[in-house]
């Protein structure tokens, strides 16, 4: 969920928290556990473009999606 990551980096979330995780701490378990595992789904919830100033939330979840897609 997108609201897993830190305020700064997810706006646009319903609940986003001060400390939740940066993209530099998620990416490299990102990565791994696509590599591991046969995800064959991918579910990006708590966008909310309306709560997103300056777009980060949309942009991260679009790279979430770009990164999984490039790793398939």
């Amino acid at each position: 969920q997108i609201d897993s990551f830190a305020w700064p980096f997810a706006q646009g979330s319903s609940a986003s928290f001060p400390l939740g995780l940066t993209p530099q701490e998620f990416y490299p378990l990102y990565h791994t556990l696509l590599k591991l595992l046969d995800v064959r789904v991918l579910g990006l919830y708590e966008v909310a473009p309306d709560l997103d100033s300056g777009s980060g939330t949309a942009k991260l979840a679009a790279q979430l999606a770009h990164v999984y897609l490039h790793e398939l």
